[in-house]
């Protein structure tokens, strides 16, 4: 299943969290694909959050160990590696975005 979900243009991006994909639903087309991410990063619950910045939908990693990261016009997906910053399971649930940062509201981090 999905956890939380962002809009970019006509499309709606859903965050993975049980799911092994980025799932898109254009609006406009009334149509749904999705992304496979399951070469890249696995487990359970691991997003729980999206929210936009420029030309990307930035994941809150709740499980993982990385923030993702998808690009719906270029449809590529990374991660960025945040295992040593924190080691916590649950991290975040959510996110928000204001101008070029994003902020995730804690879980069981001890931070934003």
């Amino acid at each position: 299943h999905f956890d939380k979900a962002a809009v970019v243009g006509d499309k709606v991006i859903f965050a993975p969290c049980r799911a092994n994909s980025v799932g898109i639903f254009d609006v406009a087309a009334n149509s749904y694909t999705s992304f496979p991410i399951q070469d890249t990063v696995n487990g359970q619950c691991k997003f729980a959050g999206a929210a936009v910045v420029g030309d990307a939908v930035v994941f809150a990693p709740r499980m993982a160990d990385h923030v993702g990261v998808y690009y719906p016009e270029t449809a590529q997906f990374d991660i960025v590696d945040i295992s040593g910053q924190l080691s916590t399971d649950n991290k975040f649930r959510g996110a928000a975005a204001i101008g070029d940062q994003v902020f995730f509201p804690p879980y069981r981090a001890p931070y934003v």
